[in-house]
């Protein structure tokens, strides 16, 4: 297959495959030889946080001196961003290929009558393939969707086990109440392995104080660890924990927590504090409070949920108030997408809203989100686009170079503006590279009367 044909392969799984718990991930990867118990691993799972969390760890650890693997989910523009070793996306060649080998034995379990593996179970083992082959010493695996059946969950005795803040989503297949879910994500607790929580409410700490005592598993609650955090602003956080003073140029209250849940790991795992320090400093996570410089400036925010919502709009409350803000939204229908505007429109500096609809199909069009924001509006002016790329100009075009510009509301509205500017950023250079060819400077010297 090309890589083209891989993803065509991949996302038409979907359409005639079926989740049978753990088995058939399991009869997968032992086609394998089961690499995934032969590399350490960490385990994070959790709501809001989860992938912030793998890429401090992973930083970490590649700082450490070790080779590393990372998964994570979803990819904001290439597919290939979910499957790295330090840090570098597998490339289109090696994902054709190792796609080729999962696709061959997932075939032939078909043709013994064993369900199709899941589209999510055969990214999984093609990144637990690869990490194998490219001789990683230990692989960062984030959790798809929960953590008791998730695909991931095959790993048997992960280095740590990883839990971040826990919030309402994807309640239909979780649960509708916090400790539900927070029974489906201490799934990945194993017996004897250390777990790190991050910040969470009693009910939930409760579930999994419970689950690491049936578990006979060490818990650790990364808020117990004596934290001051010096700085948290839009130019960093800096976090002081005993004689250590750890700095990040990501931003944002939530990632305070991310930072501390990651650090709490890492402390678990061994790594020395000096190549923590580091690690975080060299730490970068696109579409996560990402600023894009220009003018006007884009933040770029994947608060898909009331919890991340909430807590944007606390950040934006502090940080924006008196700037130029525009507000570019966008979600998929499946969301709550009442309580996320609710949350983002509530006494915040927003001056306009552009609601754009997505390329996804379940994406809501503008003026259903307009109708659905229609009591936080505040008086304040709304744009409908029709695509993400109107949606950018449009934001563009009303807000002040020196104001600001907040995308957020789905992750993949953040993959759809990250893949406009970067078709913009290559027509540019286009354009100049054929501004600079020796044919055209002599055509502009002639037509200026240089030569």
């Amino acid at each position: 297959m090309t890589y083209q044909e891989s993803i065509a392969w991949l996302e038409g799984v979907s359409l005639y495959s079926q989740k049978d718990g753990l088995d058939n991930m399991k009869r997968l990867m032992e086609r394998f030889g089961d690499p995934q118990d032969k590399i350490p691993a960490v385990h994070v799972a959790g709501t809001n946080g989860k992938g912030t969390t793998c890429a401090f760890l992973e930083s970490m650890l590649r700082t450490s001196g070790k080779k590393t693997g990372l998964f994570t989910s979803p990819h904001l523009v290439r597919y290939t961003e979910r499957i790295r070793v330090d840090n570098k996306e597998i490339s289109e060649e090696d994902f054709a290929r190792i796609a080729d080998r999962v696709r061959e034995q997932a075939e032939a379990l078909q043709a013994e009558g064993v369900p199709h593996p899941t589209f999510f179970q055969l990214l999984t083992a093609m990144a637990f393939v690869y990490f194998s082959e490219q001789q990683t010493d230990v692989m960062v695996i984030e959790t798809g969707l929960g953590g008791r059946l998730d695909a991931t969950n095959i790993l048997k005795k992960p280095l740590v086990s990883v839990i971040t803040s826990i919030s309402y989503d994807h309640v239909k297949v979780l649960g509708s109440t916090l400790p539900a879910i927070a029974g489906e994500k201490a799934g990945i607790i194993k017996p004897g392995c250390p777990v790190v929580v991050g910040h969470n409410k009693p009910e939930v700490m409760a579930v999994f104080e419970e689950k690491a005592r049936e578990t006979g598993s060490p818990l650790y609650a990364a808020d117990t660890v004596p934290s001051q955090v010096l700085q948290n602003d839009e130019a960093g956080i800096s976090l002081q924990q005993g004689n250590m003073i750890y700095r990040t140029a990501l931003c944002g209250d939530y990632q305070v927590d991310n930072l501390k849940t990651a650090l709490a790991a890492a402390v678990r795992i061994g790594i020395p504090f000096r190549d923590m320090q580091q690690g975080v400093r060299k730490t970068q996570w696109i579409g996560r409070m990402q600023w894009i410089a220009g003018r006007p400036r884009m933040l770029l925010e994947g608060a898909h949920n009331e919890e991340g919502a909430e807590r944007l709009g606390v950040w934006s409350r502090e940080h924006l108030a008196g700037k130029d803000a525009t507000l570019l939204f966008s979600a998929l229908r499946k969301k709550d997408v009442t309580s996320i505007l609710k949350a983002l429109l509530t006494d915040t500096p927003f001056a306009r809203i552009v609601f754009a609809k997505m390329q996804d199909e379940s994406g809501l069009t503008g003026e259903e989100f307009t109708e659905i924001a229609k009591d936080h509006l505040g008086g304040r002016t709304v744009f409908c686009a029709e695509s993400v790329a109107e949606g950018i100009k449009t934001a563009r075009e009303n807000t002040s170079p020196d104001g600001l510009i907040c995308c957020c509301g789905s992750l993949y509205l953040v993959g759809e503006v990250l893949a406009e500017l970067e078709k913009a950023g290559k027509a540019e250079a286009a354009r100049r590279a054929e501004k600079r060819r020796p044919g055209n400077r002599l055509r502009k010297g002639i037509r200026r009367g240089h030569v």
